[in-house]
């Protein structure tokens, strides 16, 4: 038997173990590190050890389903810690832990946010809810959707209040925070009186993206530009009281618009989409004047980190409650930890802003100025892509 045959069969054994102990693992990338250790083995070796792995992943994983019907049929009788409740009829899974419903059950404050990059084949998008706790988003609940359609997304909050309602926790949740989704939001006043505040970052960057649409751009990154200085003016609505909203919109930004009927689109677009009284994005939903938790951003990083466990953005669904299990353990820890430390670069900014505000309540700024500094000073980099 030649040397190279024998490293073959030493290196075929080596990743049928790895591939059974590390299933998140792309399967060439462990074939390759580990044909580097051969000196007589080659890139082909690599592609035929890759087959073995599949092969061995196999024996120790269960049977995939064949459709979403299967995949709930499946998980019926699936023993899981984590798996919390299934509804066939709509195709919707629900994954929590009694101890993370309380939680998320017990909070003030709620944040969900949806992803369609890291869900299991079928299903249409992950979307979590998350707890704001002493300074951390704890992701608690966890549900795969089969669309984004308000009635399912409405069956998807009635399996979640019906999930408070088992709990030995009292129903303290007053605000929900989501992104700028129409479907989610109606489905949110139809089956709750959870007070809706939409995330700052979206506001923001559905705002600049008209400003995209309509040519003014170039106005908007020019310091010396009125036009510019008058857009920018906008971005600090958001800070405002709702009750406020309407009369600084009529007697601070449109008795300075500049003579351009570019502005005045950009302006009958915000009046017509969030301040007029039949406008679907209502003032007291996205404006916010607390300091902390504005956005959903952190939601999302979650979501991104979480797609980072996979190898591919379809996994199967036994790998992806393998890493959900471990998520919510880490949920876990994260529910029993004390204050978070913010970082001092927050703090400085959280501090700022809280001062711009009092000042403005309290006289020592005009209506202009405070939307002048707060735009400026308080958001100096708007992501415009």
């Amino acid at each position: 038997m030649s040397q190279k045959t024998i490293q073959r069969h030493q290196v075929r054994g080596a990743v049928k173990r790895k591939a059974e102990e590390s299933v998140h693992e792309r399967p060439l990338k462990m074939a390759c590190t580990e044909v580097q250790c051969y000196d007589s083995l080659e890139f082909n070796d690599a592609k035929m050890l890759r087959q073995s792995i599949y092969r061995a992943r196999k024996k120790v994983m269960p049977n995939l389903p064949r459709s979403l019907t299967e995949t709930c049929e499946i998980l019926q009788g699936h023993q899981s810690s984590i798996l919390f409740n299934i509804n066939s009829a709509s195709s919707i899974i629900m994954f929590a832990t009694p101890e993370t419903v309380r939680f998320l059950c017990s909070t003030k404050h709620v944040y969900a946010d949806g992803t369609f990059y890291t869900c299991p084949r079928y299903f249409y998008q992950l979307y979590t809810f998350f707890a704001l706790n002493n300074g951390m988003y704890v992701p608690c609940v966890f549900f795969l959707l089969p669309d984004k359609t308000k009635q399912t997304y409405e069956q998807m909050l009635r399996m979640l209040l019906e999930s408070f309602e088992s709990s030995t926790s009292s129903l303290s949740i007053e605000t929900i925070h989501i992104d700028q989704e129409a479907a989610m939001a109606e489905a949110v006043r139809n089956t709750s009186n959870f007070v809706i505040k939409f995330c700052h970052f979206h506001i923001r960057q559905s705002w600049l993206r008209k400003i995209q649409t309509l040519g003014l751009i170039t106005d908007y990154k020019n310091e010396e530009s009125d036009i510019g200085n008058w857009l920018k003016l906008f971005f600090g609505l958001p800070a405002l009281s709702h009750e406020e909203v309407d009369d600084v919109f009529a007697f601070c930004l449109m008795v300075t618009q500049p003579e351009s009927e570019k502005c005045e689109a950009f302006a009958d677009y915000i009046f017509n989409n969030y301040i007029s009284t039949s406008a679907p994005f209502q003032p007291p939903a996205w404006t916010n004047q607390e300091v902390e938790g504005r956005t959903t951003n952190a939601c999302e990083a979650f979501h991104k980190n979480f797609k980072q466990s996979f190898i591919s953005s379809k996994p199967n669904i036994f790998l992806f409650m393998q890493n959900l299990a471990h998520e919510i353990s880490k949920a876990t820890l994260k529910m029993k930890t004390p204050v978070a430390t913010k970082r001092k670069a927050d703090r400085d900014i959280e501090k700022n802003r809280l001062e711009l505000i009092n000042m403005y309540k309290e006289g020592y700024l005009t209506t202009e100025r405070f939307l002048k500094k707060f735009s400026y000073k308080m958001l100096p980099v708007l992501d415009l892509h």
